[in-house]
């Protein structure tokens, strides 16, 4: 599915649409894992904070 920008945004919070596009746009980072460790990719930086809404939503 290829909804544009503003359509992700009346079905999702900002954060999550944001995620949708960075990963579009190849906007992550990929550490490849290794020996029988797994990789990680991360879609927003380590040191931004989250924001207090979404961490309320989390309890759902």
């Amino acid at each position: 599915m290829r909804l544009k920008k503003d359509d992700l945004l009346k079905g999702l919070s900002p954060k999550a649409a944001e995620g949708v596009l960075r990963v579009r746009e190849g906007k992550v980072d990929i550490k490849a894992g290794f020996d029988g460790e797994y990789g990680i990719i991360s879609i927003f930086d380590a040191n931004q904070t989250p924001d207090k809404n979404e961490e309320q939503l989390k309890m759902f």
